[in-house]
């Protein structure tokens, strides 16, 4: 493996880390508003500000667009939040879809992460 792919593999990694991060805490903000029109106006204002990073990758190339697939991954992680309490549940079918859901998003994110650090 070069230098310069070993950078750009980096490079990849870190923005789709940003991404996840922003799409984790925007998440999990809209889910924990109270009302209706909070959820709204909260998720209005975070569409807006969660594409302002891209702005600020202008000597990117292709490498912005592991931004967006990071913002979509953490906003699953969100989900895992609300499955690790439904597989707490008294239900065991509930306890079964939601461990199944759990491992659908973690095994997700590992072949994200795994196909990013092998792009060159």
């Amino acid at each position: 493996m070069s230098v310069e792919s070993s950078v750009t593999a980096i490079i990849l990694l870190g923005v789709l880390f940003l991404g996840m991060f922003v799409g984790f805490v925007l998440g999990t903000v809209l889910t924990s508003a109270a009302g209706t029109s909070v959820k709204i106006a909260g998720a209005v204002i975070s569409a807006a500000l969660a594409g302002a990073p891209v702005a600020f990758m202008s000597g990117l190339a292709f490498e912005r667009w592991m931004y967006p697939i990071g913002l979509v991954v953490g906003l699953a992680w969100t989900r895992m939040l609300t499955a690790r309490k439904h597989a707490l549940s008294s239900s065991k079918r509930t306890a079964i879809f939601a461990w199944i859901d759990m491992i659908a998003i973690a095994g997700a994110t590992l072949v994200v992460i795994i196909v990013t650090a092998l792009v060159r």
